[in-house]
């Protein structure tokens, strides 16, 4: 394969995974580092942390009492050329950091009497939004990630124009399924974004990148920034290239065009970057150019949805990262090929943003690891193991797995909770143990109130939320308030859909190899009966279709497929395989009622039937056929 794409779009899922964690606002702790120890740490820790993880080359703005207080770029934006990255004029991708433009565009509407956050957003629109639910969808559902909506992966990004659409395109023709009433859980949507910056867009009578440049970017002096795909001519010629590390080399990717643009479409260079947190940080305002009032600017920055008051949730369009006694809001960003994060600490006035251009992978999501590390050094938190409860509640109650509702309906995406399901199990020592979602390694947490628990040796904390019998039915991590985890129905749990595609894939194995469907032993064979040879020859149909299908499959996978057009990744081949494994499993009755063959063939045939009945059941259920 030549690039992890199996790794990139399960990575995709957890694009927006932060390496923080959670807890209360409240008083400030730790004396916050000058100038010149800034510059030292990231002076320091930046060239480490890209040789260790293979990146090409980034960027690091960190503002502070309203200033730009630190402003480099580290490594090469043109590895061919040796380019060094320019933190002035060298563009990145900050993908979904694009979010936060959107929003201060939403508020200044707002503001402006324009847009009601609590109105239901059918009234912005020219078209019809799915139904199902009695609570309409408003825009601070929206802002939250609260609107229902299925998750969209395919399709969402474009290596060329070809696959780039309009944005009301994009809203109206590749409308998403609604999953939940609005306002109950957060699902991260990037509909949901461009459905807002579609509204913006409608009653601006303004086109998005132009409404962004004129309302954000020219008022800040963000020069450098824009939402156009293709960049303009001079903004392209600064632009970094995007790089996947793949087996010990650097491949140097194409520009990623991103349909749903106001959730991710922004090119910027650090230097707009600090411009923009400065803005925020000086509540709306930068160099003398106000452009969000001081309250519309605060009402931004406070929490308006959290399941608990111990865990992580939204403010008005920022992700809260709060961590310890730390209030911190902020995005993180990802393409496939860029990494970035933005930080605000609003109470210290400090913010910092990192970009990285070069995907590796699964573990490719690492700016925030950076900056986590900032964090630790200078405002260090109370662990699990200071805060634990003395009388800690039955660890068992919330033992089982958990599947991600951050998840497509309506396409073979959706296995993806199948692959991110996470394992909770009773820690010997007291407590729970707890994957990492990256790593996938257990880390021990500890009960630090109801039903809120703490990783024992660190600040990463988790929530659970119980049923009226008493059990755990969710689980929210504190680092990530974009998602749940929800315990699943028997037949979406991984043990079952496993062994019955581990089943399936047997069977087929035996049908390949084993009488009476071997192929070699189906062609040696002349005296079969008719009734053998009918039966015989369903089921070596059938292996075809398997094969067939196991085959374009693979082709899809080893391909750019997130940047396929959707219609492009559905086959039919999986109804025709149910449709045959019904008849196969009728010849099998007949098969032990005239004694066809031996009985291990019989056995074997019989086998073949489930399994094949189990396997397309399988791509069927979890959207793998047209």
């Amino acid at each position: 394969m030549r690039q992890p794409y199996i790794n990139g779009f399960i990575g995709y899922m957890i694009i927006i995974i932060i390496y923080f964690s959670n807890s209360f606002s409240g008083p400030l702790f730790g004396k916050a580092p000058g100038d010149r120890e800034i510059a030292a740490f990231f002076e320091k820790e930046t060239p480490a942390f890209l040789e260790k993880s293979h990146i090409a080359g980034g960027v690091v703005a960190v503002v502070q009492g309203g200033r730009t207080v630190f402003l480099r770029g580290f490594g090469f934006s043109d590895l061919e050329k040796k380019t060094p990255v320019d933190p002035q004029r060298t563009l990145f991708r900050p993908g979904s950091i694009s979010k936060l433009i959107t929003w201060t565009l939403v508020m200044q509407l707002v503001e402006e009497g324009k847009i009601d956050l609590r109105k239901d957003v059918k009234g912005y629109i020219d078209f019809e939004l799915p139904g199902g639910f009695s609570q309409p969808i408003a825009m601070e559902n929206l802002m939250s990630h609260t609107g229902g909506f299925e998750d969209r992966v395919i399709g969402l990004f474009s290596k060329d124009t070809s696959g780039l659409i309009s944005l009301r395109d994009s809203v109206t023709q590749r409308i998403p399924v609604r999953v939940q009433s609005p306002g109950r859980q957060s699902s991260y949507s990037n509909y949901g974004v461009a459905l807002a910056g579609y509204i913006a867009e409608r009653i601006s009578g303004r086109p998005f990148a132009d409404l962004a440049r004129e309302r954000v970017f020219d008022p800040l002096g963000m020069d450098s920034s824009s939402f156009q795909q293709p960049l303009p001519e001079l903004l392209a010629a600064r632009m970094s290239k995007g790089y996947m590390y793949d087996q010990e080399r650097w491949n140097e990717e194409a520009f990623e065009f991103v349909n749903d643009s106001p959730a991710g479409a922004l090119s910027s260079t650090g230097a707009d970057m600090a411009n923009f947190m400065i803005m925020h940080l000086n509540d709306g305002e930068f160099n003398g150019a106000r452009i969000l009032g001081r309250e519309t600017a605060r009402r931004m920055h406070q929490s308006h949805f959290r399941l608990n008051p111990g865990i992580n949730g939204f403010a008005h369009g920022f992700m809260e990262l709060d961590r310890g006694e730390e209030r911190i809001i902020g995005h993180g960003g990802d393409t496939i090929y860029f990494h970035s994060m933005l930080m605000l600490w609003p109470a210290r006035r400090l913010g910092i943003f990192i970009s990285f251009n070069t995907g590796t992978g699964f573990l490719s999501y690492n700016p925030g690891a950076l900056i986590q590390q900032f964090s630790d050094t200078y405002f260090p938190q109370k662990s699990g193991s200071e805060l634990a409860v003395q009388n800690p509640s039955d660890a068992n109650i919330y033992s089982g797995s958990f599947a991600v509702n951050r998840r497509p309906e309506s396409d073979f995406m959706k296995v993806i909770s199948l692959l991110m399901a996470v394992p909770v199990e009773v820690s010997p020592q007291g407590g729970l143990m707890i994957p990492n979602l990256l790593t996938r390694e257990m880390d021990r947490y500890v009960e630090i109130g109801p039903d809120l628990f703490q990783k024992f040796d660190g600040v990463d904390r988790v929530f659970f939320t119980r049923n009226e019998a008493g059990k755990a039915q969710s689980l929210i991590f504190g680092a990530m308030p974009v998602m749940m985890f929800v315990r699943p129905p028997f037949w979406e749990s991984r043990a079952l859909n496993l062994a019955l595609l581990i089943l399936g894939i047997f069977s087929l194995a035996g049908a390949v190899i084993f009488r009476p469907i071997g192929l070699l032993e189906f062609i040696r064979r002349k005296e079969r009966t008719v009734a053998e040879r009918r039966a015989g020859l369903t089921a070596l149909a059938l292996v075809i279709v398997h094969l067939g299908y196991f085959g374009w499959f693979a082709w899809i996978l080893l391909g750019d497929f997130i940047f396929a057009k959707p219609g492009l990744l559905f086959s039919k081949l999986p109804w025709a395989g149910f449709v045959l494994g019904l008849m196969i499993l009728g010849f099998s009755f007949i098969a032990w009622q005239k004694k066809f063959w031996s009985l291990p063939a019989r056995l074997n045939y019989t086998f073949f039937a489930a399994g094949s009945l189990g396997l397309s059941a399988f791509f069927i259920f979890w959207k793998f056929a047209a």
